[in-house]
């Protein structure tokens, strides 16, 4: 009887997820914990509205971080805890001198056509000291409208993103 040599190979497909912080690849801006006064107020703001669109065009899903300064001066940040028809945030608005938090919270829920002052964190329909205003176009479109003279800048993203490569490795065996 005879033996004989017998060659097998092996693919194996490896892959690899790298997570990037941050809004863009490679800008990690901290989480919302880490962001300082320094920080927000070194921020260019606007007061032009921030797109919320239900769709791939939305710059604030869910983890999105948002720095503003609202319309009675004091500078401050909010990260959407939960997008959708309605907003819920986490916010933390300092006082005029920035050295302590004036208010702040978590969960609050800014219902859809409703306006948020976020100097003390609540969600109302009157627009005397709004600062801002999440706005329903119409079907998928949506937007997070200044009010007031409040002004906004969309920070960062506690939500890391993702990317993937695969590499495949021929192993042969004797």
């Amino acid at each position: 009887m005879k033996c004989g040599m017998v060659k097998v190979s092996l693919l194996i497909t490896v892959g690899f997820v790298t997570l990037v912080c941050g809004s863009d690849a490679g800008a990690d801006r901290g989480t919302f914990d880490e962001i300082t006064y320094e920080d927000i107020v070194a921020t260019p703001l606007s007061g032009d509205a921030i797109v919320g669109n239900d769709d791939e065009t939305n710059e604030i899903p869910t983890g999105t971080i948002v720095v503003y300064q609202t319309n009675q001066g004091r500078y401050g940040k909010l990260l959407i805890q939960a997008y959708g028809l309605n907003l819920t945030i986490r916010w933390h608005t300092y006082t005029l001198d920035g050295t302590s938090a004036y208010s702040s919270g978590t969960g609050l829920v800014v219902n859809a056509t409703c306006l948020c002052d976020l100097d003390e964190g609540y969600s109302h329909c009157s627009n005397e000291t709004a600062d801002f205003h999440w706005e329903i176009i119409s079907g998928p479109d949506r937007q997070l409208s200044s009010w007031n003279g409040a002004t906004f800048a969309v920070y960062g993203s506690e939500v890391p993103a993702a990317t993937m490569s695969w590499t495949a490795v021929k192993i042969e065996y004797r």
